[in-house]
């Protein structure tokens, strides 16, 4: 489903604005023997939320809707680090789906200071535009939010951890996805690492049909 295709695209908005966790020392992996239990019941969501919305299509509006969202989230970055930075006026070039070898070559490319870099690689992305080929409708940000506030969010706590900050209001993450400024992150664990994969699959960020 579609959220394979654009939840990387909220993690990384919520991660850039909200900061990851902290670094902690990873768990033992667990034998074959004595496998994690799942803390999350695919019966238990079923019930208390429902079946899982379904796709709706991507329209045209919607793309160009996400593109200059896109562009305000990445100037935001841009200007949160250098705020003396004058923003410049763009003209896009081209727009793909998947990826954009172009946008790609275009930062690889970027010289200059810090700021003028962070300016560059901003030209580049409005330039060589990159969108998804699907994002999810309004129902499944709304089925999201509801799983990882009244699911997730408890089973951290149930296995000893906290998120690294409060869930923004249902209607803001709705209004802003991809680019929240939210996510189930844990407070003590570090993305990436095996403590934090094995908690992802105990009490896992997307339900398991999206996944």
């Amino acid at each position: 489903m579609r959220l394979t295709r654009t939840i990387v695209v909220g993690v990384i908005a919520a991660a850039v604005l909200s900061g990851c966790a902290i670094g902690a020392e990873p768990e033992p992996t667990p034998s074959p023997e004595q496998p994690f239990a799942l803390a999350i019941s695919d019966e238990a969501v079923l019930e208390a939320l429902g079946p899982l919305p379904a796709d709706e299509e991507f329209t045209p509006e919607q793309q160009n809707d996400f593109v200059q969202r896109s562009a305000e989230f990445h100037w935001t970055n841009v200007a949160r680090g250098y705020p003396d930075a004058v923003r410049p006026e763009v003209v896009e070039i081209d727009r793909t789906t998947g990826g954009n070898p172009a946008a790609l070559a275009c930062q690889q490319a970027s010289t200059g200071t810090p700021q003028e870099v962070a300016i560059a690689v901003y030209v580049c992305a409005r330039q060589h535009v990159t969108i998804p080929d699907g994002t999810l409708s309004e129902r499944q940000v709304a089925y999201l939010y509801d799983y990882q506030t009244r699911f997730v969010l408890p089973c951290y706590e149930e296995k000893g951890h906290a998120a690294t900050i409060a869930p923004i209001d249902r209607d803001e993450f709705i209004a802003t996805w991809p680019f929240q400024n939210w996510g189930p992150y844990p407070s003590d664990i570090e993305i990436g690492t095996v403590a934090y994969d094995q908690l992802n699959l105990m009490c896992p960020a997307v339900p398991d049909e999206w996944d």
